[in-house]
């Protein structure tokens, strides 16, 4: 059986932008950050069609909690399936958050939707191998990420928005 290790170095980063240089008209003070962290749904059984994770996604899974247990969150989105939903059951419980579900088919109005309600907030969102990438892709207004690989789980970006200045940050947690 393969198991996780803990990260050997996770910082989930305190983005400091300089809203001054983005609105040049905006004093610092009410510059509205709003952070998003997306990532894939951990190891999965294969199966069945709509599978659970297996003993390693259930590893990675209590790894993502410990991770995300000193931070503070303010939603979880996850689509409809039982390995993204369980991915994120133990943060959710940990910060006493329903998960919310969402279509990954509905890029243009989920993205919208958390604009108009999750602005200056910290919002966690679960997806899969080829909708993480559209997201990033749609946040960030490039086509710079394309599906991940199969075998790969172990990836999660923070996007910060301040304004109409958006950045990423790649990090890698666990093993593959």
């Amino acid at each position: 059986m393969q198991q996780l290790k803990s990260p050997v170095l996770f910082i989930l980063p305190f983005l400091f932008l300089a809203c001054t240089e983005s609105l040049p008209e905006a004093p610092t003070s009410d510059c509205t950050i709003t952070t998003y962290y997306l990532m894939r749904h951990a190891e999965k059984d294969t199966i069945p069609k709509d599978p659970d994770l297996s003993e390693v996604g259930v590893q990675r899974a209590q790894l993502l909690q410990e991770m995300f247990a000193q931070n503070e969150l303010n939603a979880i989105y996850s689509t409809d399936y039982k390995r993204t939903m369980q991915t994120v059951q133990w943060i959710a419980s940990h910060h006493q958050l329903d998960i919310r579900k969402y279509d990954p088919t509905e890029r243009a109005a989920f993205i919208q939707g958390l604009r108009v309600n999750h602005t200056g907030q910290k919002v966690l969102i679960v997806g899969h191998s080829n909708t993480i990438p559209a997201l990033l892709n749609y946040l960030t207004e490039t086509t710079e990420y394309s599906t991940f690989p199969d075998h790969d789980y172990n990836d999660l970006f923070i996007v910060t928005e301040a304004g109409n200045v958006v950045d990423v940050t790649h990090l890698e947690y666990g093993n593959q």
